[in-house]
């Protein structure tokens, strides 16, 4: 593919969700999309089947300042 044939993408497309990906992690150089979809994130529970996020409690170890 030439320079000059390449898509461009905003911010918006280049790191977005869509209806099939929770997170678009780039775009292959054909323009396909792929990341971790809305299945994967359900089954990894980030999110709810509402695709609501899954809020988790973060403990902070107090002996550790970073």
């Amino acid at each position: 593919m030439s320079k000059n044939n390449k898509k461009k993408y905003s911010d918006d497309q280049l790191f977005g969700q869509d209806e099939y990906f929770y997170f678009i992690a780039g775009y292959t150089e054909s323009g396909f999309a792929y990341g971790k979809t809305w299945e994967e994130a359900i089954a990894d529970g980030l999110v709810d089947e509402n695709r609501k996020p899954i809020k988790e409690e973060i403990v902070v170890d107090e002996l550790y300042p970073f």
